[in-house]
């Protein structure tokens, strides 16, 4: 199993709006590691811009496949003409939990201060890989932020 970071940047997808939906986000863009992402492991939702924070933990319940959006989540896209809203290889996912674990409890954190999303010129794309050792850190760490 492995733990991933998929990052969403609010100005381009609405994520407050689909968080507050009863069965948020179905699926997931993968625009790198295809063949690594699998069913079974374990993604967290990294909240890009001012407000950077880990948001939710989502479960991948299939392997990186081509297929348009979602009808129910094409709507959450600020923009429909986005190239990233539309057919392109996702991967289904289930909503875990979610809680706002933020930049700075992260940066406390001697193992995820040194994850690659906070390295100078590496925080661009959609999906990072974390170690083993990242993502049982940001497991504890969300559990210590009360996430449900």
């Amino acid at each position: 199993m492995n733990y991933w970071l998929f990052q969403c940047n609010p100005d381009r997808y609405r994520f407050e709006d689909n968080l507050s939906q009863p069965n948020p986000f179905k699926d997931w863009l993968v625009t790198r590691y295809k063949n690594q992402i699998s069913e079974h492991d374990v993604a967290f939702v990294w909240f890009s811009g001012k407000n950077r924070a880990v948001r939710a933990v989502l479960d991948i319940q299939s392997n990186p496949g081509y297929s348009p959006d979602d009808p129910t989540e094409i709507n959450f896209w600020r923009d429909p003409n986005d190239k990233a809203a539309g057919r392109m290889m996702r991967v289904k996912t289930h909503l875990r939990s979610k809680g706002i674990l933020p930049l700075a409890v992260i940066k406390q954190d001697p193992i995820l201060s040194k994850m690659t999303i906070l390295q100078p010129n590496h925080a661009r794309g959609t999906n990072f890989l974390l170690t083993q050792q990242e993502g049982l850190a940001l497991l504890g760490q969300v559990q210590l932020a009360g996430f449900k």
